[in-house]
């Protein structure tokens, strides 16, 4: 989708082309249905710790789900919510992600319980574990003094990208360290968010793109710019490159977005459309993350417990799920049936969707 040797040419033209875009859109009227205010509340609500629940990864297939929690444990679960298997990595466990084939699971491993050679007592890893039997099978990206904020899996299994400072790439097979860049340092935009293109050509971090060669190496000469910091996914419906993102609202101080935009298109080259843009009130809403679906839904993430599904061609509301004031994530089923949320009470919940449009 996006050739290496066009890298220079696009990755040049995009942060212009992407600025002009962007403030040439019309935004949508701020929504005032009532629906937000109401709200469908889950089919299931499983206690599954007495800690909160830290992240959600959604397995591919029909192979469930993971939930990690703040002791360490992390939980896979089938797609009715029963607990298949228990995996203790650590002091603390964090952001997690599956293959594209299921069979490991990354887990980020927090320990504040002992100092390393620098004095440092925050020590963070990744821990890649086998699905089948759950024991860990491979440690790659130690860390100390900084967190480990997110992880993404290329498309191809082959790699892992991993947040923090600085940014890095895995082989996940050997462990071995292929590419690095220092984010805190170079980034143009700030902003939460980390996935590779489809084609695992590009890797998106917060506002920035780079390029990444076919052994896991960055092109630092070639960094691209969204102009636009938030929280960002990417899907790939039928050869399509979708990019959904949040725009950060200082009103928040950092804890939430307020604009949904969502781009379609060969976004590195520049040539993006804006399906939608959304504007929700500032005293209303406050949203930490969005996901789009390969059925034409985005699903956004509210800070005070809310699910709101929005079709992607016109923004319009499709539903609303409520969710426990402490739901910090939810995430579309990998056949997009159900939606899976988790909350700091030690909780994963699920609503059952009707059949997607297709």
């Amino acid at each position: 989708m996006f050739p290496s040797h066009r890298f220079s040419v696009q990755l040049s033209l995009f942060s212009l082309a992407l600025c002009l875009f962007v403030s040439g859109c019309n935004e949508a009227v701020p929504p005032t249905d009532p629906r937000l205010y109401q709200g469908r509340l889950p089919d299931i609500r499983v206690k599954v710790s007495d800690r909160s629940i830290n992240s959600l990864a959604i397995a591919p297939g029909e192979n469930g789900i993971a939930v990690s929690a703040s002791d360490g444990w992390i939980y896979f679960l089938s797609n009715d919510l029963k607990i298949i298997r228990e995996v203790s990595i650590g002091p603390s466990a964090g952001a997690m992600t599956f293959t594209p084939d299921g069979k490991k699971l990354m887990a980020v491993m927090e320990d504040d319980t002992k100092e390393d050679e620098h004095g440092q007592n925050r020590i963070f890893e990744i821990e890649v574990i086998d699905t089948d039997t759950g024991k860990v099978i491979q440690h790659m990206g130690r860390s100390t003094g900084y967190s480990l904020d997110e992880i993404a899996c290329s498309h191809s299994g082959r790699f892992l990208a991993i947040r923090g400072d600085p940014l890095r790439i895995f082989d996940i097979e050997t462990g071995v360290e292929t590419g690095r860049w220092d984010w805190f340092a170079n980034s143009p935009v700030a902003g939460a968010g980390l996935v590779f293109s489809g084609d695992d050509q590009l890797l998106y971090c917060g506002g920035a793109i780079l390029p990444v060669s076919a052994d896991g190496k960055f092109d630092t000469r070639h960094v691209g710019n969204l102009s636009i910091g938030g929280n960002l996914t990417t899907v790939t419906p039928e050869g399509e490159h979708w990019l959904s993102v949040l725009d950060w609202n200082p009103r928040f101080m950092g804890t939430g977005y307020q604009a949904a935009k969502l781009f379609k298109g060969d976004v590195a080259g520049g040539a993006c459309k804006a399906t939608w843009i959304l504007k929700y009130p500032e005293s209303d809403k406050n949203f930490v993350a969005i996901q789009a679906s390969h059925h034409g839904q985005v699903l956004l993430t509210e800070l005070m417990g809310d699910v709101v599904i929005h079709n992607a061609n016109d923004g319009g509301i499709e539903e609303v799920l409520k969710g426990n004031v402490t739901l910090q994530a939810a995430a579309f089923s990998a056949d997009e049936h159900s939606v899976y949320g988790i909350d700091f009470g030690g909780f994963v919940c699920q609503w059952r969707l009707q059949d997607p449009p297709h």
